[in-house]
């Protein structure tokens, strides 16, 4: 597994357990608690994008 996969994964963590909270005990995420969930995944996948183009560069 590279490491940007393994990263990509990585930042799928937060939007995994808001899903698992929702299934599993029924909890219901804010429109806060969802966004923020969505923009660490975004950024995340970003970091892991930049850092596989970085490395192409050089």
């Amino acid at each position: 597994m590279t490491k940007t996969t393994y990263g990509t994964l990585a930042g799928l963590e937060p939007a995994v357990g808001l899903l698992a909270g929702l299934i599993l005990i029924a909890q219901t995420p804010t429109l806060l608690q969802a966004a923020g969930a969505a923009l660490v995944v975004a950024a995340r996948i970003g970091a892991a994008r930049r850092e596989t183009r970085l490395c192409r560069v050089r």
